[in-house]
């Protein structure tokens, strides 16, 4: 496994930005922790509801919410509260494993590395290509009604976190999610898809699921998946089959 150095965040680069264009992202005004989500005058929940996530996982309570720290919508700023274990697994070269069960819909860690833009990552992937690696994660979003995918990329290469362990498969047990604290620049979160048990292997879907997802290294789709799901489809999906 190449080295790389840990960081807990997204560094953004001058070159990477979205506009900050929709105004329901200025915060709620919930005066506890426990009342967002719950309140039926809580902003960010019906912002969520509205986008069509009753699950409130799509836009996060964040620093301009007055809700307190502990909030549960406040997904950006959580840590795993489970024990997650680096394991090398073959052929299939490091993953992660559960070291206890985790429970459907709970978060389990954000995505960390650096922000790219799209000529940034068209710059980088020849070398990425050669070399084989396949740290960098795209999710792609659609707004007004399904047009122009607004895509953001994540290099975890150079640094990021256990996140970037987080093996493929085609039959995932965690979900990624674009999630929105304050901007519309998202962080790309993790969640369980269904219970994951104790020791078994955390994976998400590199072609989608959730916000879409993909490698740099992905080789257009020509890498045999090593998975071993019962209805594994042979190949890697890759960034460019993201939805």
């Amino acid at each position: 496994m190449p080295r790389f150095r840990y960081t807990t965040g997204v560094q953004a680069f001058p070159w990477f930005s979205h506009p900050d264009d929709c105004d329901a992202l200025a915060g709620c005004d919930c005066g506890s922790a426990d009342a967002c989500g719950t309140s039926t005058s809580c902003t960010c929940a019906q912002t969520n509801r509205a986008a069509g996530d009753p699950l409130l996982r799509t836009f996060a309570c964040h620093g301009d919410c007055a809700c307190r720290p502990g909030c549960a919508l406040r997904w950006t700023e959580q840590r795993c509260r489970v024990p997650l274990r680096g394991v090398h697994m073959g052929r299939k070269g490091w993953g992660v494993t559960a070291g206890a069960r985790i429970g459907a819909g709970v978060f389990v860690a954000c995505y960390a590395g650096d922000a790219l833009s799209d000529a940034r990552l068209v710059a980088l992937r020849p070398a990425y290509d050669a070399a084989a690696l396949s740290y960098v994660l795209t999710a792609a979003e659609h707004f007004g009604g399904g047009g122009a995918a607004r895509r953001t990329h994540v290099d975890a290469t150079r640094r990021g976190n256990v996140a970037r362990l987080f093996n493929h498969s085609c039959a995932p047990t965690l979900e990624l999610r674009a999630v929105h604290a304050g901007s519309m620049a998202p962080a790309l979160a993790f969640f369980a898809r269904r219970d994951v048990r104790a020791g078994e292997e955390l994976t998400f879907s590199y072609g989608g699921d959730g916000g879409g997802g993909g490698g740099a290294g992905g080789g257009g789709g020509t890498r045999a998946c090593l998975c071993g799901a019962e209805h594994c489809v042979g190949r890697l999906p890759c960034a460019s089959d993201a939805p």
